[in-house]
């Protein structure tokens, strides 16, 4: 009895043991092949995009926003056509077969993984990789992975009502992902506001701040309570927080030693109504030693470009460009708030 309990055990290992080889094994079906188009978008959580350059980009969502390599604030245009691209494209016809090898050959030669992966779990449930351009250039090849395994044939896959192709859509540079949105804050939102002014005008550094009686501005060692403030100016520099945007991302600045040494012209600190700190620090941006600079009134060449500064984001630990246009509205001088 025992030995035929024995033999009984091994039996049914080797046989689940061919049963799980007959599946690992069995080729994926066409279905599995095309499935690129994914509906999930609301249950996705990471995305990681991966290409042959050893370009890696993590996108995730922590607290409700969507995060690069955990990070930056990811642009959310790019991230949308991101979205639409996988929820709306749709596999138009497998590569002939004589097309095959060369298509493969290209994409190991340049092209991105991408791995997908849904409420919160560390394994992907999804995963394919995206080539260059079809023959027509209005949609490009993709090869799924199933069960770890590239698929027998890539497709040619397009987005509906779109006429081009969507391979920059999948990119894995870092770049073309930061956001360049600095503020989107209403009133309400925003405890304090602190500019602090290093070059000229340093005595008109302010805090504004609020408390049971309202606004108040301390101004170093004096404090003005509402009534002697110019409301207009002060809800004009609160609405300025509504939609503020840096111009670009860029990954570092020319002679930056010296210009966050002499150039450094404000710190913007904001304190948030739940709890959360927003700094950036500000440097005006020299023309670069070059010929026919901008002169002044006096015909005297210009070094200080006037149409922007450099940003430099305390939570990402990343430089932007700001134009004045924009960011000028906000380096108002404490004397400018008083009745």
């Amino acid at each position: 009895m025992k030995n035929t309990l024995i033999y009984l055990g091994i039996f049914l290992a080797l046989l689940a043991l061919s049963v799980f080889l007959i599946f690992n094994n069995q080729e994926p079906n066409e279905e599995e092949q095309r499935s690129f188009q994914t509906p999930e978008i609301q249950e996705l959580t990471k995305v990681k995009l991966k290409d042959r350059q050893g370009n890696v980009m993590l996108l995730s969502l922590k607290d409700g926003d969507w995060v690069i390599n955990e990070k930056f604030l990811v642009n959310k245009v790019t991230l949308n056509d991101l979205f639409y691209a996988l929820e709306h494209m749709e596999s138009a016809y497998p590569a002939p077969s004589v097309a095959i090898d060369n298509v493969l050959t290209q994409m190991i030669g340049n092209s991105t993984k991408v791995s997908l992966y849904k409420n919160g779990k560390e394994q992907p449930f999804k995963v394919f990789n995206v080539g260059g351009p079809n023959h027509e250039q209005n949609g490009c090849y993709m090869i799924m992975e199933v069960n770890g395994k590239p698929a027998d044939r890539p497709y040619v896959v397009k987005l509906p009502g779109f006429s081009g192709y969507i391979t920059y859509r999948f990119s894995a540079i870092q770049n073309f992902w930061i956001g360049t949105q600095f503020t989107k804050l209403l009133a309400e939102e925003i405890k304090s506001i602190s500019l602090s002014f290093f070059q000229e005008d340093k005595d008109q550094s302010f805090v504004l701040d609020q408390d049971k009686s309202g606004y108040f501005m301390q101004q170093g060692e004096q404090r003005f309570n509402q009534e002697s403030l110019n409301m207009d100016m002060l809800d004009g520099l609160y609405s300025a927080f509504m939609d503020l945007s840096f111009e670009r991302y860029i990954d570092s600045i020319p002679m930056q030693d010296s210009v966050m040494k002499n150039m450094h012209y404000a710190d913007l600190k904001l304190q948030l109504t739940e709890g959360q700190e927003r700094k950036i620090s500000l440097y005006f941006k020299p023309y670069p030693e070059q010929e026919n600079l901008p002169l002044d009134e006096n015909g005297n060449p210009l070094t200080i470009d006037a149409s922007k500064l450099y940003a430099f984001d305390h939570a990402s630990q990343s430089f932007f460009t700001a134009q004045y246009f924009t960011f000028g509205k906000l380096f108002v001088k404490a004397n400018q708030f008083k009745k």
